[in-house]
């Protein structure tokens, strides 16, 4: 959550307790309670969605993701350049064009166009391996570029998959505290028809203010 979510979110975290702490002054009221439980409830999902969406935070996936994409890359050049210079010597046509790539142009791929150049690098080289044996390019090089294949399509999928989580609770996290936000309306309402306690008034109505939002007012006008 962002600060403004995390602080209306907090503010209805303190309506429930003020309801919790106060029970004799509203128990016994028209709807107050029905609407109280249901702001509980509420209350319940957006921190069980926070977490999740905390869960799902992409910066560790994505460093994950970032360093075996070097790791990929580091391999694909260091085989590159030696098939280049088999090609070379044996008149390859199609394995010089293959192998015709800068270190730096590597990083300029999409992650996609990475993986596709990395797959036909290391087709080129297994049905040459007999003639790359001398330019030690042998069945373990390639065994460690397609582990590095592997892994980086695991991880970049994977990657995505929080991505989308996060995205899908994000958009969870908006609709429940807009629900929210309805339920205290109803709330205040329900709390200036019904309840006479001025005590409980005024504490509900100071655990209404809205911190560190502009335009919060002392009754927690939207």
């Amino acid at each position: 959550m962002n600060k403004t979510q995390s602080n209306y979110f907090n503010m209805a975290k303190a309506v429930c307790d003020v309801f919790d702490s106060s029970r004799q002054a509203w128990e016994g009221k028209v709807l107050i309670p029905a609407a109280y439980e249901r702001l509980k409830m509420l209350c319940s999902s957006v921190g069980t969605t926070a977490a999740k969406q905390h869960e799902n935070a992409p910066e560790g996936h994505t460093a994950a993701k970032e360093e075996a994409r070097t790791v990929l890359e580091d391999l694909l050049f260091g085989v590159g350049r030696r098939l280049r210079a088999y090609a070379r010597l044996e008149q390859d046509a199609v394995a010089e064009q293959q192998s015709s790539f800068s270190r730096s142009s590597l990083d300029l791929l999409s992650l996609n166009n990475l993986l596709n150049h990395a797959r036909a690098i290391a087709e080129v080289c297994r049905v040459r391996v007999e003639q790359l044996r001398p330019y030690e390019v042998d069945e373990a090089v390639l065994t460690n570029l397609q582990a590095a294949i592997d892994k980086l399509t695991t991880l970049a999928a994977h990657r995505d998959a929080m991505m989308g989580f996060r995205m899908e609770n994000t958009s969870s996290i908006i609709s429940l505290l807009s629900q929210t936000r309805q339920e205290l309306k109803t709330l205040d309402a329900l709390v200036e028809g019904f309840v006479d306690d001025e005590a409980f008034l005024t504490v509900y109505f100071n655990a209404r203010r809205l911190h560190d939002v502009r335009g919060g007012s002392k009754k927690g006008e939207e």
